[in-house]
């Protein structure tokens, strides 16, 4: 996540910027997907849990390669939800 958050530039008109290498891009794509796929075939649903700040940069990362899998900030879970932290 901070990795994420390190390459996020925000304008003063709100815009957002993501400006992390290419090949860095890939190797947190292949992190998460390897994450959410050993999630998904202990047979329980994977979410990837950002903060806020983030969350939409991190869909947009990985819509191409995981677009069935949600992301949600930490600020979108409600109380009674179990979760189970995978990394």
């Amino acid at each position: 996540e901070e990795l994420i958050a390190g390459h996020v530039q925000r304008s003063e008109a709100g815009g957002v910027m993501f400006g992390m290498p290419p090949n860095s891009q890939q190797a947190v794509i292949r992190n998460i997907a390897a994450k959410v796929n050993e999630v998904a075939s202990s047979g329980r649903n994977p979410v990837v849990l950002t903060s806020p700040s983030i969350r939409g940069v991190v869909r947009r990362l990985i819509e191409a390669a995981l677009p069935a899998t949600a992301v949600l900030g930490v600020n979108e879970v409600v109380s009674d939800v179990q979760l189970d932290a995978v990394a």
